[in-house]
């Protein structure tokens, strides 16, 4: 029987065109030895798809490889057959496209049924082979509306209206209190004079639990006016205000005009409880590391309403390094890493020179050292923390540490939002 080889998938990049665009696809990558096979995990019936081909660091004569596509799972009908050639011309690659037709006798009608077929590529010495799923859409097909839902009302509408402005829109543990501009104006423009009611508390799995201590009248004049929640009041409910962190507040207010003819209501949640105002993940930070060799770092950091934060200086450890959050939250810096040492130690610290030490957030993770058959290791480093189209992308490969490896070769594949786009290879002379 043939060897069917050894699999990995390779995740395409997103598609950078449009926040809309269809979900991120895959390829899937077969070997056995030096011979190697890359398609699509998704094959569109109708449509063309690339598939790869290589024998890598091979240097015989010509190959010649032959692409079936087969019914599954009985394997006894051919779907589509192919030959192409590997010479040293080509380097002994080639990407050449295939297209599965429509087999009534073969593909069910019932869109909504998974269907798969066999994928071969059989190489002179070895027949590598994938189970592949196939799709009958060539597209995808988005709708949108472009008129607003109304829903109609027999209730009438206030004349005046009342808006609730946090100075930050998070609350410090730490701190002595939270105050709440309240501004109140005529839909013509005119300021309202009245009093509002006013009472704060603590929203607890989606449960609103008033902070009876908060209950105030506020005075607005030329339609504004000031509320303001103190520690003093949220422990009368909660004595143990660290218990909160993690939680947040609302605010209530009821404005009654001064003639007392009416009264409009307003209300404010979400305002989170911290210790910190960010929050600090590790984003596509490998869990392993090659001992020597430098390791990437990406830091993801948040505003108490989960929006990225922005121009925010975040320090790296080991080795002190700083770097600067962009428009999406994340910063990427790269660390030095020990040769022989078995674990890395990482913590990333905001370094916002407006708080102080204990509101600065802290994250910690401790990445293990990655342990292979040999000890070559191959560093990839890619500087941009994320790509806009039109951007161009410097890929950094480091060899330093991989005493076995002479000459070595790096085949470099295009991969974009359907499909295999081109195949380069690098030779790295000796130095």
């Amino acid at each position: 029987m043939a060897d069917i080889g050894r699999s990995f998938s390779l995740a395409c990049g997103p598609n950078l065109a449009s926040r809309n665009s269809p979900p991120k696809c895959h390829h899937f990558m077969q070997y056995v030895g030096q011979m190697k096979v890359s398609a699509p995990n998704l094959l569109r019936v109708g449509s063309s798809e690339n598939v790869f081909v290589e024998a890598q660091d091979y240097s015989g004569k010509n190959l010649n490889v032959r692409i079936f596509v087969k019914n599954y799972p009985k394997k006894n009908q051919e779907l589509l057959s192919k030959s192409v050639t590997l010479t040293a011309d080509n380097n002994f690659q080639n990407l050449t496209d295939i297209k599965i037709l429509r087999v009534r006798d073969y593909f069910n009608d019932d869109p909504l049924e998974k269907q798969y077929v066999y994928l071969q590529a059989r190489f002179p010495t070895v027949t590598l082979e994938k189970v592949v799923m196939v799709s009958f859409q060539s597209g995808y097909i988005f709708v949108q509306t472009d008129k607003p839902i109304y829903t109609p009302t027999s209730t009438v509408l206030p004349t005046f209206e009342v808006t609730l402005n946090t100075r930050k829109p998070f609350f410090y543990v730490n701190e002595d209190s939270l105050k709440v501009d309240i501004s109140a104006k005529y839909l013509l423009g005119n300021s309202v004079r009245g009093t509002a009611f006013v009472v704060f508390g603590v929203i607890e799995n989606e449960k609103k639990i008033s902070i009876a201590a908060s209950l105030q009248r506020v005075q607005i004049f030329d339609g504004e006016g000031e509320a303001e929640l103190t520690t003093q009041m949220i422990k009368a409910n909660f004595p143990d205000i660290q218990q909160l962190v993690g939680k947040s507040l609302y605010i209530s207010v009821s404005v009654l005009t001064e003639t007392g003819s009416e009264m409009v209501e307003a209300h404010k949640k979400g305002i989170q409880i911290v210790t910190s105002p960010y929050t600090i993940q590790f984003r596509r930070t490998p869990h392993f590391f090659k001992p020597g060799m430098p390791y990437d770092v990406s830091v993801y950091v948040t505003n108490p309403d989960q929006t990225p934060a922005k121009n925010v200086k975040v320090e790296v450890n080991p080795g002190g390094v700083m770097g600067q959050t962009g428009d999406n939250g994340i910063v990427k810096v790269t660390v030095n890493s020990q040769e022989g040492s078995s674990i890395l130690e990482i913590s990333a610290k905001t370094k916002n020179p407006q708080l102080s030490d204990d509101q600065q957030a802290v994250k910690k993770m401790t990445a293990q050292a990655y342990k292979g058959s040999s000890k070559n290791y191959l560093h990839i480093d890619i500087k941009t923390a994320e790509l806009q189209i039109g951007n161009q992308m410097k890929v950094s490969l480091n060899l330093e540490h991989s005493p076995g490896v002479i000459n070595p070769d790096i085949t470099y594949m295009d991969v974009g939002s359907a499909d295999i786009k081109q195949i380069l290879k690098f030779v790295i002379p000796r130095q």
